[in-house]
């Protein structure tokens, strides 16, 4: 269950950050977790479930309290996971966001913050701030030994020629 966790965690993290850098919020997060159909002898197992947020945001706290709450309601002992991932939907913009007459507004507070996240990560690199629950050493990531380079989307992997 920790390494579901952790990546749920990071997933969630990566989308909030991508939902500001859009100006975007949103509403309902949804949560898919599966094993490999491909496995022989494996018990197959997948699930997705949608959770409706009180109230549209970006905020990566909110989202990935929501999320691990889905995580938990589905996720049964015993199977061998092999994929899990999060969709986010219902968006909108951050600035046309129907707002809840009763509820504290913690707005403010919680756009600062995000906001120090994201030009901290953005100067020092990604996951350099992070949450605790995305997990440090990260077994699960995918292997990429064997990646071809990135001849068109990083300046690293350009061939010079001298």
């Amino acid at each position: 269950m920790n390494s579901l966790a952790e990546s749920i965690s990071l997933y969630t993290s990566r989308a909030a950050m991508k939902l500001r850098r859009q100006h975007s919020v949103a509403r309902i997060i949804q949560v898919y977790i599966r094993c490999s159909p491909y496995r022989s002898g494996d018990a197959f197992y997948g699930n997705s479930l949608m959770a409706a947020l009180p109230m549209a945001t970006d905020d990566t706290r909110v989202l990935v309290k929501h999320a691990l709450a889905a995580l938990k309601r589905m996720y049964r002992p015993g199977f061998n996971y092999a994929k899990a991932g999060i969709m986010l939907t219902e968006l909108q913009p951050k600035s046309g966001q129907q707002r809840d007459l009763f509820a504290p507004n913690q707005d403010a507070k919680s756009g600062q913050l995000m906001t120090v996240m994201d030009i901290i990560n953005n100067t020092m690199g990604r996951d350099t701030l992070q949450l605790a629950n995305q997990g440090f050493k990260r077994p699960w990531k995918m292997k990429q030994e064997h990646k071809s380079p990135s001849y068109t989307t990083k300046w690293e992997d350009v061939l010079t020629v001298s």
